[in-house]
């Protein structure tokens, strides 16, 4: 099934997420860092449950004997390892400015002025992994409502100022 690909890059997603909020969770004074690192630990969690639900859903238009077409598969595909790329250069930079116990103070400081200068570079990645979402939310609402509820959507999206 050319869907059980796409489960797997998601399950994967989920796993390296779950590792990046738990690297967040073991960093002692989160407040010492620069305010994206702040954000990005805020926002994993709900990210980790988007992508959950993602895979739920995928699951079940599959139990449902739904196809997806050659184009939406590679599609997503290329969406999701993008994803994954981006979620897997966020943890590596978590775990380059997150000091254990026995960290010196030196090395301590030395990893804080990194977080500073990496401070962009996880703000920009989180910024195209929430981007990366909202096209993931948009192909599972166009590709589970009707003809007419996908009428409307683009109507509420165009009006809201959601479509550019």
């Amino acid at each position: 099934m050319i869907t059980v690909e796409l489960r797997g890059l998601i399950s994967g997603i989920i796993i390296i997420i779950n590792a990046s909020i738990q690297l967040c969770q073991a960093v002692d004074d989160v407040s010492g860092l620069p305010p994206s690192f702040r954000d990005v630990a805020n926002r994993l969690p709900a990210i980790q449950h988007t992508l959950e639900e993602a895979l739920r859903r995928l699951v079940e238009e599959e139990d449902n004997t739904c196809t997806i077409s050659a184009e939406r598969y590679v599609g997503l595909y290329r969406m999701l390892e993008s994803c994954r790329n981006k979620a897997t250069a966020i943890q590596n930079i978590l775990q380059s400015v997150s000091p254990d116990a026995n960290t010196s103070l030196i090395k301590r400081c030395a990893m804080a002025m990194k977080a500073i200068s990496l401070a962009n570079r996880v703000e920009g990645l989180m910024q195209n992994i929430l981007h990366d979402l909202q096209v993931l939310a948009a192909d599972n609402a166009v590709h589970r409502n009707s003809k007419s509820q996908i009428k409307c959507l683009y109507v509420v999206l165009f009006r809201a100022g959601g479509i550019r």
